[in-house]
């Protein structure tokens, strides 16, 4: 199963925490450190913003096991596959 993100040109928009910056990840890149994060199943795959290194989320993305990570403000969805 494809996992499918925001995407925008095939990249999953990521969010900083601290600084709100937006940096557009690719969706390979994003697949490739789902799949192989031993961590909780239940963090989505995380990355260092580059304007002050905290740790930047996925706007929306959907792994290869089905779990969604949904930080849109005020958007429900149901979470099952």
């Amino acid at each position: 199963m494809r996992s499918t993100g925001a995407l925008t040109n095939g990249s999953v928009n990521y969010i900083c925490q601290s600084c709100k910056a937006e940096e557009l990840i690719p969706l390979d890149v994003v697949e490739h450190f789902d799949f192989l994060d031993g961590g909780a199943p239940l963090d989505p795959p995380k990355f260092s913003c580059q304007n002050c290194h905290s740790e930047m989320v996925p706007e929306y993305f959907r792994s290869h096991t089905g779990i969604v990570y949904d930080n849109r403000a005020g958007v429900k969805e149901d979470k099952q596959i």
